[in-house]
């Protein structure tokens, strides 16, 4: 099992740049296409209108969102110069409001989705609104990158945490790709579950059976 379209959400920053590396790695492993999508974050133009420096405040805020994310995209293109071939990019435009709608709509069409962590002390919370529209919006599996200025390979040693409802066996079933690749995967469950919802060792060990027939390396799960 594979994944064949690979959306990363990335931006002109370092963290960005390391985000895109790390989505182009997780690209090459699966022999995937990569889409990098840098969102033009556009300001609000009041429906009154306004003045004509209102208006030209508004207009250079939206040609430097258009600028910077056009150089992200140059940055992330120059650098990953292996990814050429199986990638392209896009700079949707949208206000803040209107960007989960966005990131939705992208989200809809690929396997798989690299996020940024949020950060508190980003103002522009542009970050929160993206992940926002990817989680809630897309119905797609979503990988949530730690902020990282550098690009660190992952998905070696896996931990399931396992838990009798559908999402943790949605989680489970969209994650194989990389459970297939990992070194090890470990099943853990925390608490004392019932084996009438699958989360006792008999459940725990249909799921260890479940995936080490589709080529997972399980280790001995664990319960509480």
């Amino acid at each position: 099992m594979d994944w064949k379209n690979i959306l990363v959400l990335a931006d002109g920053s370092d963290n960005g740049l390391a985000r895109a590396e790390m989505a182009g790695a997780l690209a090459a492993q699966h022999g995937a296409y990569l889409e990098v999508c840098v969102p033009a974050c556009l300001p609000k133009l009041s429906v009154s209108g306004g003045t004509s420096i209102a208006n030209e405040v508004f207009d250079e805020a939206s040609r430097g969102a258009r600028d910077d994310a056009a150089a992200a995209v140059a940055r992330i293109l120059f650098e990953f110069p292996q990814l050429e071939g199986r990638l392209s990019s896009n700079t949707p435009e949208a206000t803040l409001v209107d960007m989960p709608r966005v990131a939705g709509a992208l989200a809809r069409t690929s396997d798989v989705i690299l996020v940024g962590k949020p950060l508190a002390e980003d103002a522009s919370r542009l970050d929160d609104a993206l992940l926002e529209g990817v989680l809630l919006r897309s119905g797609r599996p979503c990988l949530m990158l730690p902020r990282s200025t550098e690009a660190r390979e992952f998905g070696k040693r896996m931990l399931i945490a396992w838990k009798g409802v559908r999402e943790s066996a949605r989680a489970v079933h969209d994650a194989l790709p990389l459970l297939q690749r990992a070194e090890a995967v470990r099943i853990f469950l925390s608490g004392n579950g019932s084996e009438l919802d699958g989360e006792g060792p008999e459940g725990l060990s249909r799921m260890a059976e479940r995936l080490t027939r589709h080529g997972v390396r399980v280790e001995a799960f664990r319960v509480g």
